[in-house]
């Protein structure tokens, strides 16, 4: 059993560009610093001199290269939502240069008409990977997941009637629980039901009912108390430490 959803993939194409765009702000750095037409550009103090002319403006924009990289990295909603919003403003300002160079610019930089292809490119790539299976599909917008264990106990779920059924997957916030028998027809679109866990000291927890398919349950957890939630959680990391 592990504590890890297996079924959500590595979004690594999001990851190399994540990676570059985190290495880009040294990267431009170390271009400028070479084609700055000093044969000497590489020692400490012309470094600082340099350092020091950079444009406040500049600033803003490497640090928005830096930011776009960090949140790339992080495999999230909310963190790639803020990607495509950091994203967006280089572009705007990119664009901005192309149309309104800079004094003493009389050219849009070949840097700058490549930065402006890479978050073309990972606006793109993050439009692809924006879904399951590269987003958990519990995953909230603030949150990140609880993990989830593949693990089976016995339960009851209590609508209407008592259903007996064994979990296939357990998590802090919710379970999937497949049913020995099919639920009637009235109780088919009912949106909450008790679950009680035979084998975790009976605990009995009130579920929203997310989907029912095939026998099976897909449940978020709604009221669960704290020594419920302790009780349950010690027991999944129990399980989970077996091997």
């Amino acid at each position: 059993m592990t504590g890890v959803d297996q079924q959500v993939k590595k979004p690594v194409g999001v990851y190399i560009i994540g990676l570059i765009f985190l290495l880009s702000p040294l990267g431009n750095i170390l271009f400028s610093l070479s084609t700055s037409g000093d044969p000497l550009w590489y020692q400490p103090q012309n470094i600082l001199l340099f350092l020091q002319s950079v444009f406040w403006c500049e600033w803003i924009w490497l640090g928005l290269l830096l930011l776009a990289g960090i949140l790339l990295l992080k495999n999230h909603r909310t963190s790639w939502l803020l990607a495509m919003f950091t994203l967006t403003v280089i572009l705007a300002m990119n664009a901005y240069r192309f149309f309104w160079p800079p004094y003493g610019q009389e050219s849009f930089s070949d840097i700058f008409m490549l930065m402006s292809l890479l978050a073309t490119l990972a606006m793109w790539t993050l439009s692809f990977y924006f879904r399951y299976p590269y987003i958990d599909r519990r995953s909230q917008w603030i949150m990140a997941p609880a993990n989830r264990y593949d693990t089976r106990t016995a339960v009851q779920v209590v609508a209407n009637d008592i259903y007996d059924g064994v979990t296939e997957s357990v998590s802090i916030s919710g379970a999937r629980v497949l049913l020995k028998r099919a639920m009637a027809d009235s109780q088919v679109k009912m949106r909450f039901v008790d679950v009680i866990f035979l084998n975790v000291q009976n605990i009995k927890v009130t579920c929203e009912v997310i989907e029912y398919s095939g026998n099976i349950l897909r449940l978020r957890f709604k009221r669960i108390s704290y020594k419920n939630r302790t009780i349950l959680m010690a027991w999944l990391k129990s399980h989970d430490e077996t091997p």
